[in-house]
């Protein structure tokens, strides 16, 4: 989205100003008959969208990757987290109203994300591994695999496949 937007695309006006963003990264609700319910966007930062799922509960749970810090709180409230230099994952919970819950830093890059019966957020991914060997200096993708509890916490995080396992197991 960029320049002054209309998310609403029924009768009536629901306005988002990015500023002097070029794209703005954005998440907007509609119900059943497709009605619009309410839109939220990310004003700050470098951020980028790439998966989304839900809770039993209807929480929302989104996945992206961002750099620099950024207000990750769609909303009034404001809640930061900074990169350490480049581009970094994050998951955060919302809301089924778009409020912010809990928001942490991931490790890889997250390409899926899915949530058990009991709330555990599992998401995969890849993850770059650069290491030095007898030889020479190796880098390597790895496929990731992460489990969070419902509350943000991680249980598991591991990594298959590459030159090397930098698993963390359970915690």
């Amino acid at each position: 989205v960029g320049g002054l937007t209309d998310m609403n695309p029924g009768n009536g006006i629901f306005e988002i100003e990015p500023g002097e963003r070029n794209f703005l990264p954005y998440l907007s609700k509609f119900n059943s008959d497709g009605e619009f319910l309410w839109s939220v966007a990310w004003l700050d930062g470098w951020l980028y969208l790439t998966e989304l799922t839900t809770d039993n509960d209807n929480n929302i749970i989104l996945a992206g990757r961002f750099a620099l810090t950024i207000d990750i709180d769609p909303q009034e409230s404001i809640y930061t987290i900074s990169s350490e230099g480049g581009r970094e994952a994050f998951i955060l919970k919302l809301t089924p109203e778009g409020n912010l819950i809990w928001c942490k830093k991931a490790v890889g890059s997250i390409s899926s994300l899915s949530v058990d019966q009991n709330d555990n957020i599992w998401a995969t991914g890849s993850i770059n591994c650069n290491f030095t060997s007898d030889m020479n200096n190796r880098a390597s993708t790895s496929i990731l695999l992460q489990k969070y509890n419902g509350d943000g916490q991680l249980l598991f995080s591991n990594n298959f496949g590459g030159e090397e396992n930098f698993g963390t197991g359970d915690r």
